[in-house]
């Protein structure tokens, strides 16, 4: 069994390394899975998200059916990746020898037989087994088969919690399998959480978020559309937001999204600019950390005067613009290059930084975050991060405000960050929202406000 200190994807030899054929949704989820398992077969690394949608859309593309059972097979195993190795470790003499491809088609197959109810076991072992003989051959298959089927003999005791607790005595070893969370993440916030909040987190980063949708508020009669969405379960979220369960999506949103009535945009995101006041920020906003733009458009939507909008990533802004366009909003300046490199060109009443970081707070909605970070990369971002915010602070107006955020929980990218600007003798705190566990899957999201004195 690997101890959470290994790493049970150090990949093996053996053909196939980074291909499987096959246009099943199975097949694709597999295919997937692999690919971000080993992105060094890929001229760049692709996010969980941009690899489901181009696995849908490839032909022949899938239906929607096929197209959710494949979306849930590749977001579902990677929340629970440690976990289900763990477990076929146990039936495998010596894992890390076998082929990427076989470890991953066990691990989509020992996914569906024990979370996803509806499909037949032996629907799924036929899968599995039918998948390596055609892509490894007869041998492997063989090995397939048999590990598959003691996995269904254990019957229900591997969907449940207390089954992995109770053969684990290290209390960090537990925690990391039984959640699925990296040990190095588990020690991190053991230390600056404290073990009741860490549990808190661990298990929120395993849920299926709600989808969050934001509505316009710039459209006239936002409120009755909104009031007209809040129906069942859905929930009021931050300033003009709705948060749905899962499968509870009404059919007509794709419409009122193309229409700009709507859009999505995460609930955590939404409920911290809501508690960080936005509504109330001054104008000229800079936007220098704007990614896609969902928050531009949310304070834009709220009628505030944002100047500039800038990011590194050209093809983030040309969506920005699109999205603009799509909500019938006015175009700030949208500007490519890094927050520390650029000079505004106008004395900013308000900055936004939502500032690159490690994402340990956004471990449900992008569970591949437990693939590609590490602490030493946070140490990184910590650097990066000061970087910015000093140079946003140069740029401030005097009794301006700088806004910083991020999607994560980590002390060095957050409280530290903010210990240091207060340093500053010009510098005062107006709000801070510590990260703390969500309910329903959402974002925990760190944010603060300081305002420039002079």
């Amino acid at each position: 069994m690997p101890s959470p200190g290994t790493d049970p994807r150090a990949p093996g030899p053996g053909p196939a390394v980074f291909r499987l054929r096959g246009h099943t949704a199975r097949d694709r989820a597999a295919q997937v899975l692999l690919r971000l398992h080993h992105p060094q077969a890929e001229r760049r690394s692709l996010t969980v998200q941009q690899a489901v949608d181009a696995a849908i859309r490839r032909p022949p593309r899938l239906g929607p059916a096929d197209a959710a059972l494949l979306t849930e097979l590749i977001y579902g195993s990677l929340r629970r990746d440690l976990r289900l190795r763990w477990l076929l470790h146990r039936y495998l003499r010596q894992p890390d020898k076998l082929p990427p491809a076989v470890r991953t088609i066990l691990l989509v197959a020992s996914y569906e037989l024990l979370h996803l109810d509806r499909v037949p076991a032996h629907a799924t072992v036929n899968w599995a087994v039918q998948a390596v003989r055609d892509n490894l051959g007869s041998g492997l298959a063989h090995l397939v088969n048999a590990v598959l089927r003691r996995i269904t003999r254990l019957g229900e005791a591997p969907r449940e919690d207390a089954w992995y607790a109770a053969q684990m005595t290290d209390s960090v070893e537990r925690l990391a399998i039984v959640c699925s969370i990296p040990a190095w993440i588990v020690r991190l916030w053991l230390e600056s959480c404290g073990p009741e909040t860490t549990e808190a987190l661990a298990r929120a980063a395993g849920r299926t978020p709600w989808p969050a949708a934001r509505i316009n508020m710039a459209r006239p009669g936002w409120e009755t559309l909104r009031d007209a969405l809040l129906q069942g379960e859905a929930q009021s979220v931050g300033s003009a937001g709705i948060l749905f369960p899962p499968g509870r999506v009404f059919h007509d949103l794709s419409r009122l999204a193309n229409d700009g009535a709507l859009s999505w945009q995460g609930a955590g995101s939404q409920r911290l600019l809501h508690r960080l006041q936005a509504d109330a920020w001054d104008g000229p906003v800079w936007d220098a950390c704007a990614g896609r733009g969902g928050k531009t458009c949310a304070l834009l939507e709220m009628g505030r005067d944002v100047r500039l909008a800038s990011d590194p990533h050209l093809a983030r802004l040309q969506g920005l613009r699109q999205e603009l366009d799509r909500l019938g909003l006015p175009h700030p300046e949208l500007r490519q290059g890094q927050a520390q490199e650029l000079d505004p060109g106008f004395i900013p009443r308000t900055v936004l930084l939502d500032v690159p970081c490690s994402g340990l707070g956004a471990l449900a909605r992008r569970p591949d975050t437990r693939l590609r970070q590490s602490l030493d990369q946070t140490k990184e971002l910590a650097a990066g991060q000061q970087a910015i915010i000093d140079a946003a602070w140069g740029h401030l107006a005097p009794g301006g405000r700088l806004a910083y955020l991020t999607c994560t929980v980590n002390p060095a990218e957050n409280e530290h960050q903010t210990a240091r600007l207060l340093t500053r003798p010009d510098a005062r705190l107006e709000i801070e929202i510590p990260a703390r566990p969500e309910s329903h899957g959402e974002d925990s999201m760190y944010g603060v406000v300081v305002r420039k004195t002079q």
